[in-house]
């Protein structure tokens, strides 16, 4: 059993650390469902592309984002396909660009649900993808350039370990 002054001092120094700047919540975290319509509209799009019938594709446009909001977007199915923070107004390299997710994650996944891949963006740019197989284990991440969005490096995995890397030149 501990001492009555081990677990004041374990509650005094887990205090310290919350109040601090670097460890204190500076953003504003939101749970959003993508079925709830005072935080989205629906809008249902006839998608045609060559090659293939057109289909009807559902999309979601958030309604009244909060700044600086760090959110975690929901589907209908209750599976995480969007998290990162909304930013209304962003300046990346001296150029402003207007509200959207510009350090964002989106997942997609599989008809039976499983996780398929998990797209990274930084600064509004295309970092990583994600590869998912057969009981979520990773296959493969590419990686691409930060100036360019071109594909640099392909890691392949095998049982989560590294089996190959493939280097692009660009």
């Amino acid at each position: 059993m501990h001492s009555n002054s081990f677990i004041k001092t374990i509650l005094l120094l887990l205090f310290f650390i919350g109040s601090h700047p670097s460890f204190s919540q500076t953003k504003d975290t939101l749970i959003v469902f993508q079925n709830d319509p005072l935080v989205f509209e629906k809008l249902e799009l006839m998608s045609h592309r060559p090659c293939s019938k057109p289909r009807l594709e559902i999309h979601y446009k958030l309604i009244k984002p909060k700044n600086n909001t760090y959110y975690f977007i929901y589907n209908t199915n209750n599976q995480l396909v969007k998290e990162g923070t909304y930013t209304a107004k962003y300046s990346h390299e001296g150029i402003d660009y207007n509200g959207a997710f510009y350090d964002v994650n989106y997942y997609f996944y599989r008809k039976n649900g499983n996780l398929k891949t998990v797209h990274t963006q930084k600064n509004g740019r295309n970092n990583t993808t994600e590869f998912y197989g057969r009981n979520n284990r990773l296959k493969m991440i590419s990686y691409f350039d930060e100036k360019s969005g071109n594909l640099v490096k392909d890691v392949i995995y095998k049982k989560n370990k590294i089996t190959e890397q493939i280097e692009y030149d660009n």
